[in-house]
C-alpha cells in the first residue's frame, strides 16, 4: 500500500476515489524489467495488434528498453521510465 501511495502521489490514502487511475509500476525499475531487443521489430498501438501482427505504427530498434507492461505474451517497451511505448511480439 505504502508503495502505491508513493508511486501515485495520494495524500490520504483513505481518499482514493471510484475510477481513479493507479500507477502500478515501481519508480525504481530493476535489471529484470527491462528488455533487450536485438533486431528491429515492428512496434505496435495494443497488443492485441502486436499479437495478430496488424496495423504496425512504428519500428522498435534494436537496444534496451524499459518494459511498461505485459498483456497475452506481449511486452510495451519504452526509452522512458513510466511512460507507455510501442507493442512488440517478443516471438517475432
Amino acid at each position: 500500500m505504502a508503495d502505491l501511495v508513493r508511486l501515485n502521489n495520494i495524500s490520504n490514502p483513505n481518499l482514493i476515489r471510484f475510477r481513479q487511475v493507479l500507477r502500478l509500476l515501481s519508480p525504481n525499475v530493476p535489471n529484470s524489467n527491462k528488455q533487450h531487443v536485438t533486431r528491429a521489430s515492428p512496434g505496435f498501438t495494443t497488443a492485441a495488434d502486436a499479437a495478430s501482427g496488424r496495423n504496425p505504427r512504428t519500428t522498435v530498434n534494436p537496444g534496451m528498453y524499459y518494459v511498461f507492461n505485459h498483456a497475452h505474451g506481449m511486452i510495451n517497451v519504452t526509452n522512458t521510465h513510466g511512460v507507455s511505448g510501442s507493442w512488440i511480439n517478443p516471438n517475432r
